[in-house]
Protein backbone atom coordinates (compact mmCIF):
# COMPACT_ATOMS: atom_id res chain seq x y z
CA UNK A 1 0.00 0.00 0.00
CA UNK A 2 2.67 2.16 -1.64
CA UNK A 3 0.59 3.70 -4.08
CA UNK A 4 0.15 7.40 -5.87
CA UNK A 5 -1.51 9.98 -4.39
CA UNK A 6 -3.29 11.02 -8.43
CA UNK A 7 -4.34 7.85 -8.63
CA UNK A 8 -5.62 7.12 -4.66
CA UNK A 9 -3.16 4.45 -4.62
CA UNK A 10 -4.14 2.87 -7.78
CA UNK A 11 -8.24 2.95 -6.92
CA UNK A 12 -8.96 4.71 -10.28
CA UNK A 13 -6.51 3.20 -12.19
CA UNK A 14 -8.85 0.44 -14.43
CA UNK A 15 -7.49 -2.68 -15.72
CA UNK A 16 -9.35 -5.02 -17.89
CA UNK A 17 -8.61 -8.29 -15.74
CA UNK A 18 -9.89 -11.23 -17.71
CA UNK A 19 -12.83 -9.60 -18.88
CA UNK A 20 -13.90 -7.65 -15.83
CA UNK A 21 -12.78 -4.06 -15.05
CA UNK A 22 -11.15 -3.82 -11.54
CA UNK A 23 -8.92 -1.02 -10.28
CA UNK A 24 -5.28 -1.33 -9.79
CA UNK A 25 -5.33 -1.93 -6.25
CA UNK A 26 -8.13 -4.18 -5.98
CA UNK A 27 -5.74 -6.49 -8.46
CA UNK A 28 -2.63 -6.34 -5.80
CA UNK A 29 -5.15 -6.40 -2.89
CA UNK A 30 -6.90 -10.05 -3.85
CA UNK A 31 -6.99 -10.27 -7.82
CA UNK A 32 -3.51 -11.73 -8.14
CA UNK A 33 -3.98 -14.15 -5.51
CA UNK A 34 -7.46 -15.34 -6.81
CA UNK A 35 -6.07 -15.70 -10.27
CA UNK A 36 -3.42 -17.56 -9.14
CA UNK A 37 -5.52 -19.93 -6.49
CA UNK A 38 -7.22 -20.39 -10.20
CA UNK A 39 -5.03 -20.97 -12.51
CA UNK A 40 -3.28 -24.01 -9.32
CA UNK A 41 -6.46 -25.59 -9.45
CA UNK A 42 -6.88 -24.86 -5.42
CA UNK A 43 -9.56 -26.22 -3.39
CA UNK A 44 -12.08 -23.76 -2.99
CA UNK A 45 -12.53 -24.48 0.73
CA UNK A 46 -8.71 -25.09 1.16
CA UNK A 47 -7.51 -22.07 -1.14
CA UNK A 48 -5.60 -20.05 1.63
CA UNK A 49 -3.86 -22.34 3.21
CA UNK A 50 -2.99 -24.21 -0.37
CA UNK A 51 -1.16 -20.82 -1.44
CA UNK A 52 0.28 -20.80 1.75
CA UNK A 53 2.02 -24.40 1.28
CA UNK A 54 2.75 -22.80 -2.67
CA UNK A 55 4.92 -20.24 -1.39
CA UNK A 56 8.52 -20.19 -1.78
CA UNK A 57 10.45 -20.95 1.76
CA UNK A 58 12.40 -18.39 2.48
CA UNK A 59 17.00 -19.23 3.59
CA UNK A 60 17.47 -18.44 7.27
CA UNK A 61 19.38 -15.79 6.09
CA UNK A 62 16.16 -13.82 4.28
CA UNK A 63 14.36 -14.53 7.35
CA UNK A 64 17.04 -12.85 9.40
CA UNK A 65 17.21 -10.10 6.79
CA UNK A 66 13.16 -9.68 7.08
CA UNK A 67 12.98 -9.77 10.92
CA UNK A 68 16.27 -8.64 12.53
CA UNK A 69 16.17 -4.88 12.85
CA UNK A 70 13.64 -4.53 10.37
CA UNK A 71 10.77 -1.90 10.78
CA UNK A 72 7.70 -0.75 9.44
CA UNK A 73 8.88 2.27 7.55
CA UNK A 74 11.77 0.10 6.02
CA UNK A 75 9.18 -2.50 4.69
CA UNK A 76 6.93 0.77 3.31
CA UNK A 77 10.48 1.90 1.78
CA UNK A 78 10.73 -1.18 -0.01
CA UNK A 79 7.13 -1.05 -1.54
CA UNK A 80 8.03 2.34 -2.44
CA UNK A 81 10.49 1.43 -4.48
CA UNK A 82 8.87 -1.32 -6.32
CA UNK A 83 5.59 0.87 -6.39
CA UNK A 84 6.39 1.56 -9.96
CA UNK A 85 6.70 -2.00 -11.22
CA UNK A 86 2.92 -2.41 -10.35
CA UNK A 87 1.83 -0.40 -13.50
CA UNK A 88 4.25 -1.96 -16.15
CA UNK A 89 2.00 -4.04 -18.47
CA UNK A 90 -1.00 -2.70 -17.91
CA UNK A 91 -2.12 -2.42 -21.57
CA UNK A 92 -0.73 -6.11 -21.46
CA UNK A 93 -3.23 -9.17 -21.19
CA UNK A 94 -4.16 -10.11 -18.11
CA UNK A 95 -2.58 -13.38 -18.76
CA UNK A 96 1.06 -11.72 -19.62
CA UNK A 97 0.66 -9.37 -16.42
CA UNK A 98 -0.66 -11.93 -14.21
CA UNK A 99 2.80 -13.75 -15.77
CA UNK A 100 4.67 -10.74 -15.22
CA UNK A 101 3.56 -9.90 -11.82
CA UNK A 102 2.56 -13.05 -9.71
CA UNK A 103 6.14 -13.58 -8.37
CA UNK A 104 6.73 -10.15 -7.15
CA UNK A 105 3.30 -10.17 -5.69
CA UNK A 106 4.10 -14.02 -3.44
CA UNK A 107 7.21 -12.60 -2.55
CA UNK A 108 5.82 -9.59 -1.09
CA UNK A 109 3.11 -11.65 0.80
CA UNK A 110 5.82 -14.16 1.53
CA UNK A 111 8.01 -11.12 3.80
CA UNK A 112 4.75 -9.55 4.99
CA UNK A 113 3.49 -12.93 6.39
CA UNK A 114 6.72 -13.72 8.21
CA UNK A 115 7.28 -9.97 9.62
CA UNK A 116 3.95 -10.36 11.12
CA UNK A 117 5.00 -13.59 12.87
CA UNK A 118 7.93 -12.51 13.67
CA UNK A 119 6.38 -9.37 15.27
CA UNK A 120 3.62 -11.49 16.66
CA UNK A 121 5.88 -13.73 17.70
CA UNK A 122 7.75 -11.13 19.88
CA UNK A 123 4.07 -9.77 21.27
CA UNK A 124 3.02 -13.20 22.59
CA UNK A 125 6.30 -14.14 24.04
CA UNK A 126 7.08 -10.84 25.93
CA UNK A 127 10.06 -9.24 24.60
CA UNK A 128 9.71 -5.94 25.34
CA UNK A 129 8.40 -3.85 22.16
CA UNK A 130 8.55 -0.79 24.15
CA UNK A 131 11.19 0.69 22.22
CA UNK A 132 9.49 0.19 18.28
CA UNK A 133 6.22 0.74 20.10
CA UNK A 134 7.42 4.30 20.76
CA UNK A 135 9.32 4.85 17.46
CA UNK A 136 6.29 3.53 15.45
CA UNK A 137 3.46 5.85 17.79
CA UNK A 138 6.12 8.87 16.70
CA UNK A 139 6.22 8.29 13.33
CA UNK A 140 2.99 7.61 13.08
CA UNK A 141 2.40 10.86 14.67
CA UNK A 142 5.51 12.55 12.45
CA UNK A 143 3.47 11.40 9.70
CA UNK A 144 -0.09 12.42 10.54
CA UNK A 145 1.39 15.62 11.28
CA UNK A 146 0.04 15.64 14.60
CA UNK A 147 3.00 16.16 16.74
CA UNK A 148 1.70 17.97 20.01
CA UNK A 149 -2.07 17.44 19.51
CA UNK A 150 -2.14 14.26 21.90
CA UNK A 151 -1.41 10.26 21.46
CA UNK A 152 -2.57 8.02 18.56
CA UNK A 153 -5.47 6.25 19.12
CA UNK A 154 -6.35 2.70 17.40
CA UNK A 155 -9.78 1.90 17.06
CA UNK A 156 -11.85 -0.35 14.28
CA UNK A 157 -11.67 2.56 12.06
CA UNK A 158 -8.15 3.47 12.92
CA UNK A 159 -8.74 6.79 13.78
CA UNK A 160 -6.46 9.50 15.02
CA UNK A 161 -6.97 12.19 16.90
CA UNK A 162 -6.06 14.79 14.21
CA UNK A 163 -8.28 13.07 12.06
CA UNK A 164 -11.89 13.28 12.60
CA UNK A 165 -14.43 10.76 11.32
CA UNK A 166 -15.45 12.33 8.33
CA UNK A 167 -12.01 12.38 6.67
CA UNK A 168 -11.32 8.87 8.09
CA UNK A 169 -14.50 7.71 6.39
CA UNK A 170 -13.59 9.98 3.21
CA UNK A 171 -10.32 8.17 2.94
CA UNK A 172 -11.67 4.39 3.66
CA UNK A 173 -14.87 5.31 0.96
CA UNK A 174 -12.22 6.53 -1.69
CA UNK A 175 -10.50 2.86 -1.65
CA UNK A 176 -12.17 -0.14 -3.23
CA UNK A 177 -11.72 -3.28 -0.87
CA UNK A 178 -12.81 -1.88 2.47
Amino acid sequence: HAGFVNDIGGNTVKVDWFGSERSLHSLWDGGLISTYAHKNNLPQDTAVASYADDLRKPSASELAKWTTNSYVLDWFKESLALRGETYVGLSATSDSYYASHIDLNNDRILRAGHRLAHWLDEIFSNVALSAKAKKLRLDITSALGTSGVGEIHLTEQASSSALNNDVVHELIDECDHH
